[in-house]
């Protein structure tokens, strides 16, 4: 099951979500056995979607990242999920989800 986690970011600016990764015993996740993506929209089944760059790394460490110049063309309430894909059994486990929160911008 995912962690869910609301994040709030200010609309026009680079964001950078970080997710510490553990494996079912409570330790490090390795992740340079699997690929991961991450994506956004405004609710299931929704046609405005984006997508997150996503990194991983052999310390656990997920992270989603968004520019500034992707940030400046959303507004309002998003939902997001991250996933793994492990490159050896191809399952696939959603990792984090939840409301990506953009507030807008005055300028």
């Amino acid at each position: 099951m995912a962690d869910v986690r609301n994040v709030y970011i200010d609309q026009g600016t680079d964001v950078a979500i970080h997710i510490q990764v553990s494996n079912t015993t409570g330790g490090v996740l390795d992740l340079t056995d699997f690929t991961h993506n991450a994506s956004y929209k405004r609710h299931p089944g929704s046609a405005n979607s984006g997508t997150f760059t996503t990194a991983g790394y052999a310390n656990g460490l997920l992270t989603l990242s968004l520019t500034d110049t992707v940030t400046a063309t959303i507004d309002g309430i998003y939902i997001y999920e991250a996933r793994l894909i492990n490159t050896g059994t191809s399952d696939v486990t959603r990792v984090q989800e939840g409301r990506l929160i953009v507030k807008g911008s005055a300028s």
